[in-house]
């Protein structure tokens, strides 16, 4: 979260996704922190599937957009659906906007509230 107040201290708003995704990575390479850009999950189904984010040190996700009108439900839910297919407890969703900053946490929703259970009985 730091590098992301940082940049946002250093840069405000107003850039391109892909200038603060740059300056994102610059952060993480600065100070040797491990991160994948666009992880590669293995989705049942699908396959190998690349995910439109960056994972940090394997513990977590984080979400980049920009320019739009902020966070809406949907990042958040993508960002949950990226948490699960990675089994990351948590992530990041962050927008820079034209005008301010929308920083959400996400945390991975867990199998147990959305799994439905059935009994069946025989006669």
């Amino acid at each position: 979260i730091a590098f992301l107040r940082e940049i946002y201290r250093d840069h405000g708003v107003g850039c391109r996704e892909t200038t603060y995704r740059g300056l994102l990575l610059a952060c993480l390479n600065a100070d040797g922190v491990e991160y994948t850009v666009e992880p590669v999950a293995r989705i049942q189904h699908l396959g190998p599937t690349s995910l439109k984010c960056i994972q940090i040190a394997g513990q977590c996700a984080v979400t980049i957009s920009a320019l739009g009108d902020g966070l809406v439900p949907a990042d958040r839910a993508i960002l949950q659906t990226y948490l699960r297919w990675l089994e990351h407890p948590w992530g990041i969703a962050i927008h820079f906007g034209k005008k301010h900053c929308d920083v959400r946490f996400v945390k991975c929703p867990t199998d147990s509230s959305t799994t439905l259970r059935f009994r069946t009985t025989t006669d």
